[in-house]
């Protein structure tokens, strides 16, 4: 099947096929037509399919990579696909806390407005709203920093709980031992607001290793989204 075609039956564009061989995501097409076209086979097809589902389900394309790495080198990519399951509905789930408790502060507010008599401009429903904290933090003047490693997919959990809260991110992956120790790498994930891990404890070790953070709910591979909140937020201080 030509690229057209194989992005017809599975419902992906051809430049985001293209776009998944050049990110060696999956291999190109091992077959050429004499005119140079590429000509997918239907195990190809199989395989472009897979990851399209994948990333249906929000799990990142670097995961993805070392999922079909496994697959086409027959290996079984069980375990991680597991792993990533596992991972992401701990990250919809805490998002849905999150967004109920966003849902119950504006209804709280909504009650507020509602009995507000509007007198511009000596006073209306805007004093509601300046009368409370913003619903999410900003992280406007603020450096956050996540440090990761790749043998430790738990980054990626906390990547998407500061992308959903809006808050912009440098990142820095450690790969060596010794830079862990000259950075006191505290494990992957490590979150540094303004240079400080907000999360660190006495008993915090420096090292290569997964992270677990503790959390209302118990251990997790991140803080909840209202504790990065928090985290990013009294990092402000006070306007």
């Amino acid at each position: 099947m030509f690229i057209g075609e194989v992005a017809q039956a599975i419902g992906l564009s051809a430049s985001a096929i293209r776009y998944y061989e050049a990110r060696g995501i999956v291999p190109p097409a091992a077959e050429r037509t004499p005119g140079g076209y590429r000509d997918y086979s239907d195990e190809e097809v199989v395989l472009l399919r897979f990851v399209k589902r994948l990333r249906s389900l929000g799990i990142p394309l670097d995961e993805i990579r070392g999922i079909v790495s496994l697959r086409t080198h027959g290996e079984a990519p069980c375990g991680p696909v597991r792993e990533a399951l596992d991972r992401e509905v701990l990250v919809i789930d805490q998002q849905i806390g999150y967004l109920r408790r966003v849902q119950e502060e504006l209804l709280r507010l909504k009650l507020h407005a509602d009995s507000t008599v509007d007198h511009w401009p000596a006073h209306c429903v805007c004093d509601v709203l300046d009368e409370d904290a913003d619903l999410r933090p900003t992280s406007e003047g603020t450096q956050v920093v996540l440090q990761y490693f790749d043998h430790c997919p738990n980054w990626q959990v906390v990547r998407r709980h500061l992308d959903y809260l809006g808050v912009k991110v440098r990142y820095q992956r450690i790969d060596t031992v010794e830079q862990a120790e000259e950075l006191g790498f505290h494990g992957s994930p490590t979150i540094l607001v303004d240079g400080v891990d907000p999360f660190a404890e006495s008993d915090s070790k420096v090292g290569l290793a997964c992270r677990i953070y503790r959390t209302p709910g118990g251990s997790a591979p991140s803080p909840t989204l209202e504790q990065l909140a928090t985290a990013v937020s009294s990092a402000r201080g006070p306007d």
